[in-house]
């Protein structure tokens, strides 16, 4: 509905109810593009976590494939001891092989800790010192242990089987704003076969 004034006719004016129509047109628009932009943000945050969640896994499962692979033993001294504590810790100990600075091989035994205090899975590349040199923190966030089911291992076939797991804010539920990732993998140990 037009309202024309008087004294000019050519002129012309919108009515209230228009005027009330574009606003409310325009505040859905506006609406929508904010609920749009809030989900896509909310998206990238959790997509971006969830990298870096496997990223730090991927470290992990990296390390202990190295570290396995200069295990040492046979199919009667398997290189992986049984599950240990280490104070709150629960580890994982490997017997291992490694050249020291002058080039000599030495045996040695090293060790993987998951704390669930504070989430963390530590390295210990002299086992036989644990205070010297300290734990190396190979990731935090971690929500797996390293005790039975999740790592296990057949001195027939040469394999450890090892579930490790992570959560964005491991002290709380899974959400969309904190996800979780898990990984399952075999690491071969070459000298633990014939």
């Amino acid at each position: 509905m037009r309202v024309t004034f008087l004294n000019n006719p050519n002129k012309r004016a919108l009515s209230l109810l228009e005027l009330i129509l574009a606003v409310v047109l325009l505040s859905l628009i506006g609406l929508g593009f904010t609920s749009i932009s809030n989900f896509s943000r909310q998206n990238v945050i959790t997509v971006i976590r969830r990298a870096k969640l496997q990223d730090s896994i991927a470290y992990v499962l990296e390390h202990m494939s190295r570290t396995m692979a200069n295990a040492v033993g046979d199919t009667t001294h398997w290189p992986i001891n049984n599950l240990s504590i280490i104070g709150n810790d629960t580890a994982l100990e490997i017997n291992t092989s490694n050249y020291n600075l002058t080039g000599a091989l030495v045996l040695m035994q090293v060790a993987y800790s998951y704390n669930a205090t504070n989430y963390q899975l530590r390295y210990y590349g002299n086992y036989s010192n644990l205070t010297n040199p300290p734990p190396e923190v190979l990731a935090n966030n971690i929500i797996t242990d390293l005790g039975t089911g999740n790592v296990t291992y057949s001195n027939t076939t040469g394999y450890v089987a090892i579930k490790v797991g992570g959560r964005w804010d491991p002290a709380n539920a899974t959400s969309p704003t904190n996800p979780e990732v898990r990984t399952y993998t075999y690491i071969k140990i070459p000298s633990s076969t014939n």
